[in-house]
C-alpha cells in the first residue's frame, strides 16, 4: 500500500492528453513517470478516437451536401435523357425503328465477335442460285412502300416486293449455307436458320435500308445473297462496321453471297438503288449452345433478348 501511495503521488498511471491535430483534437495515452508523459509504444497503445472540431464536422457537412447534389444532378441528367429518348420515339415515322436505333449502341458495344474481319464475300453455291433466280422470275406475292402499301420492314425506305420461297427451298438454303457460314465463323451452328421474311425481297429503284444491328438470338452468322438486279452490272454498296472501327463497303454481285456477324456489325445500304430492281435472300445462323462459352457481357445481352423475344 505504502509503494502505491508514493507511486500515486508521484503522478505515475496512464494519463490520456487531448493534442490539437489539423482540423481535430487526438486523444493520446501515455504513461506518467516522474511527472512527465511518456507516449505508450506502438504495442501498448490503446485505440485511438477522433474528436471532430466544429470545423471538421462543418467540412463533412459540406461534403455530404456535395454528394448529395451529384446524385441529384445525375438523377436529373437519366430523367432528361429519358424524356427525350420517349419524345423521339413519339415523334417519329416509324416508332419501331426509333427504339431499335436508341438501343443498338448497347448491342453493338456487349456483342463479341467470331471472325477477325467480321465479314466475307463468297459464291454462292450455283445450283441454290439457278433455283433461286427461277423462283425470281415469278410474279411478286406482295408489294409494299408505295401509296396504299404497308412497310414490309421499317428498316427499308422505298417500295420493295416480296416472293414467297416454299418450304423445300427454303429447308434447301438452311442445308446448302450451313457448311459456309460454319467455315466463315470456325464454330459449330445450329442447322436451324432463320429465312428472313421467308422469301426474296425485290428492293425497287431508288430504295434505302436504313443502319442497324440483327436480332442478337438469331442472326449471329448472317447472309445476304444477291440473286439477280435488273442490270447486272450496276452496284449497291453493302456497308458494315464493327464498334469502334471504321465503316467498309461491299459492292457483290450477282451470285455471290456476303457472310457477316450481322449481330454486332452494324450493315446499311445508304446509297439509293441505282436499278429498277435487286433480288436478295437472307438467312441467319446461331452457334450450338449459343450465347455459353462468349464473353459476360454478350452472354447477359442475348439473354436478356431471349427473356423478351417470342
Amino acid at each position: 500500500h505504502g509503494a502505491s501511495r508514493a507511486h500515486a503521488q508521484r503522478g505515475g498511471g496512464d494519463r490520456k492528453y487531448q493534442v490539437p491535430g489539423p482540423g481535430y483534437l487526438k486523444t493520446v495515452s501515455c504513461v506518467v513517470m516522474s511527472g512527465r508523459c511518456t507516449r505508450r509504444s506502438s504495442s501498448q497503445a490503446q485505440p485511438e478516437h477522433m474528436l471532430l472540431t466544429p470545423t471538421a464536422l462543418t467540412n463533412g457537412k459540406h461534403s455530404s451536401a456535395m454528394k448529395r447534389r451529384r446524385h441529384w444532378l445525375l438523377l436529373l441528367i437519366a430523367l432528361v435523357g429519358l424524356l427525350l429518348a420517349a419524345l423521339s420515339i413519339m415523334m417519329a415515322q416509324r416508332p419501331s425503328l426509333q427504339v431499335r436505333q436508341l438501343l443498338q449502341p448497347i448491342q453493338w458495344f456487349m456483342i463479341s465477335g467470331y471472325h477477325p474481319h467480321g465479314y466475307e464475300v463468297m459464291k454462292i453455291p450455283p445450283a441454290l442460285h439457278t433455283q433461286l433466280t427461277a423462283l425470281v422470275a415469278s410474279r411478286p406475292d406482295v408489294n409494299y412502300g408505295g401509296d396504299g402499301e404497308r412497310l414490309e420492314d421499317p428498316i427499308i425506305f422505298g417500295r420493295s416486293s416480296r416472293i414467297f420461297i416454299p418450304a423445300a427451298l427454303q429447308n434447301k438454303i438452311r442445308l446448302t449455307l450451313h457448311p459456309l457460314a460454319e467455315a466463315f465463323c470456325k464454330c459449330e451452328l445450329e442447322e436451324r436458320a432463320t429465312i428472313g421474311g421467308s422469301g426474296v425481297r425485290l428492293y425497287r429503284r431508288g430504295a434505302t435500308l436504313a443502319s442497324h444491328l440483327d436480332w442478337a438470338h438469331k442472326f449471329v452468322v448472317s447472309v445476304t445473297l444477291n440473286l439477280q438486279q435488273a442490270d447486272n452490272a450496276t452496284r449497291w454498296p453493302f456497308t458494315l462496321r464493327a464498334f469502334a472501327a471504321g465503316a467498309n463497303a461491299v459492292a457483290h454481285r450477282p451470285g455471290e453471297a456476303v457472310l457477316y456477324e450481322g449481330s454486332r456489325m452494324l450493315h446499311a445500304r445508304p446509297e439509293p438503288l441505282a436499278d429498277d430492281w435487286y433480288a436478295a435472300a437472307f438467312a441467319g445462323y446461331v452457334p450450338k449452345r449459343y450465347p455459353k462459352g462468349r464473353g459476360l457481357l454478350t452472354r447477359l445481352f442475348v439473354s436478356i433478348v431471349q427473356s423478351v423475344s417470342p
